[in-house]
């Protein structure tokens, strides 16, 4: 007999390395990409990605302010930044 606390555990561990293993595989994506390769809502790729940006084991390629100036530079007054992740080597 499984308990619940033990599925949870179960698909958070598959969850997070089905990230991993799409990073490893892709290269740097945004949570939008991987919500949609991993179909997880993106509300579970915030919340996964959180953790593990905090645990050091991925990292943000850029910062918004960062992307948002380089947009400013090439003419962009607006838009959507997107901020890929990927593995902390």
């Amino acid at each position: 007999m499984t308990l619940a606390g033990d599925n949870l555990t179960r698909v958070k561990r598959t969850n997070r390395s089905a990230l991993l293993r799409a990073l490893h595989q892709n290269g740097a994506m945004s949570r939008k990409r991987l919500a949609q390769a991993l179909s997880l809502t993106p509300a579970a790729i915030t919340k996964i990605t959180a953790d593990m940006l905090h645990e050091g084991l991925i990292r943000e390629r850029g910062t918004l302010a960062t992307m948002l100036r380089e947009m400013e530079e090439r003419g962009f007054d607006g838009g959507l930044a997107i901020i890929d992740l990927c593995l902390n080597k």
